[in-house]
């Protein structure tokens, strides 16, 4: 299977890393390439923009919660590119120094607005536990 992973930080080393592992063609894409080509270096995956990662059968979002509609956006949202896809939201939108709920304005819960700007079928999971435990 192809899985997209939209972000280059630990969450995506680790899932990815696993994902690869089992056989999975992974990309990983994130606004920096650099960034994108060091995970999938470590990894074994290949590297791309966030489009990159938006055209796989499967896509990881793994950016900080603030960055979610922009990576979204250049993941290719607009363009109805993730529109009935599965969509795995790994973010957690806490607002660290007060641990309080980060959402914004309007939104009861970030795995329903993700699937509103996105198309996409959104399954939360992987956010309950840090990147070293996967």
């Amino acid at each position: 299977m192809r899985v997209g992973i939209v972000g280059a930080g630990a969450m995506a080393r680790a899932l990815g890393g696993r994902w690869v592992a089992a056989g999975h063609e992974v990309v990983i894409g994130a606004r920096s390439k650099a960034k994108a080509m060091s995970v999938a270096d470590v990894i074994g995956a290949r590297f791309g923009a966030l489009a990159d990662a938006g055209a796989a059968d499967v896509v990881l979002l793994a950016v900080h919660h603030a960055g979610v509609d922009d990576a979204l956006r250049q993941a290719g949202a607009d363009s109805g590119r993730l529109t009935g896809k599965v969509l795995i939201d790994c973010t957690n939108p806490v607002e660290l120094r007060r641990f309080t709920i980060d959402l914004p304005d309007g939104v009861a819960s970030m795995a329903e607005h993700v699937a509103a700007i996105s198309g996409a079928r959104v399954v939360k999971a992987f956010n309950m536990c840090d990147a070293t435990v996967w």
